[in-house]
């Protein structure tokens, strides 16, 4: 077992969804932070840190599917026209 399914069976899906709901408004607010001029770059870099640990176990919770891929794809079409 890794440890972000330890996680999700240690405190529930439905606690990490809400945990990961509460990294992304933190990432969110110290990302707007920096635009206008009160960012802290150490503190951006533990918020996003703090959401890719989360997103983790929402991909143990949600699985991963093919999105990724596609997303990426799109971007390199769009970054070559």
């Amino acid at each position: 077992m890794t440890l972000f399914e330890q996680a999700v069976k240690t405190y529930g899906a439905e606690s990490q969804v809400r945990k990961a709901v509460e990294e992304l408004t933190e990432l969110s607010v110290a990302l707007l932070h920096s635009l206008d001029g009160r960012g802290d770059t150490e503190n951006i870099r533990e918020e996003m840190a703090d959401v890719e640990i989360m997103l983790e176990q929402l991909h143990v919770i949600f699985g991963y599917g093919d999105y990724r891929l596609v997303k990426e794809c799109r971007l390199a079409e769009r970054l070559l026209t």
